[in-house]
């Protein structure tokens, strides 16, 4: 897979790829992202169905080729981690991401729209115009309505509904699929599509 040069930090906004190899974030990074998530009680929420899921194997879901993990961040007035989003199933020929699964979270002190809707533009911006990804899928419970609301916000199209596709809380619900491509993020970049501010 071919990655560009990106710019982590924009108008104190951070992007931060995790790499088990190489780059800014380790290890310890993910530990401190899965207790928090546990902390706020998001967990459940964002990993439905795999709410049980440890530590370890939570690292291991991060590390597996076909994850790709960015950390989101705030740099002022301290740099704190903000939430995360990530591309599953990631499916490449020639080096080409040519589809993918996305999903986000942020913590509770960043859930306001004005930071989730820019900190999403800059993931979009990093998946789109720096990993190249020709297609991207968002599988989301119906009955998360916040969830459907944000990537509604960010222009994703809804493409349909499967039934009893997904779990939340343990109990089977419908899932509403969305979708954006590379196109549609040109088109929102050169001002001829919308994203909500």
């Amino acid at each position: 897979m071919q990655e560009t040069e990106f710019q982590t930090v924009i108008d104190g906004m951070a992007v931060i790829p995790y790499h088990p190899q190489r780059g800014a974030l380790k290890e310890d990074a993910l530990l401190q992202l899965y207790h928090r998530l546990h902390e706020e009680e998001l967990y459940p929420i964002v990993f439905h169905e795999n709410p049980e899921m440890t530590a370890l194997e939570f690292m291991n879901f991060f590390n597996m080729p076909r994850t790709l993990l960015a950390v989101l961040g705030i740099m002022e007035p301290k740099p704190e981690f903000a939430g995360m989003a990530w591309l599953s199933e990631v499916t490449n020929c020639q080096d080409v991401i040519t589809r993918a699964t996305g999903s986000f979270v942020y913590f509770k002190k960043f859930q306001t729209p004005k930071i989730t809707t820019a900190l999403g533009k800059r993931v979009l911006d990093f998946w789109f115009n720096h990993l190249k990804i020709n297609t991207l899928v968002g599988v989301t419970p119906a009955s998360n309505r916040v969830a459907l609301a944000y990537i509604k916000r960010l222009g994703f199209k809804q493409c349909g509904m499967v039934p009893s596709f997904t779990t939340l809380f343990g109990s089977v619900t419908d899932a509403v699929v969305t979708v954006m491509t590379q196109s549609d993020w040109s088109k929102m970049e050169d001002g001829h599509g919308e994203i909500a501010g």
